[in-house]
């Protein structure tokens, strides 16, 4: 299980970068940093010695609207 590791993920162009612990870990993205539309979320692990790197996208997509 993935500790203290990063993953990144991508909203749009906006990055945020989650610390795991235990093999989770928490991304906040303020919704002023995005502007109305549809995203895709993209998340990438970068692998570790024990594990290997590997990133996808969600099967949803985060819609921002006013």
């Amino acid at each position: 299980m993935p500790n203290g590791e990063t993953v990144t993920v991508h909203v749009g162009s906006v990055t945020c970068t989650v610390a795991l612990k235990g093999g989770k870990g928490t991304c906040t993205i303020a919704n002023t940093a995005l502007s109305v539309g549809s995203y895709l979320v993209l998340a990438t692990y970068g692998g570790d010695a024990n594990l290997s790197g590997s990133s996808g996208s969600t099967a949803f997509k985060l819609t921002v609207s006013t």
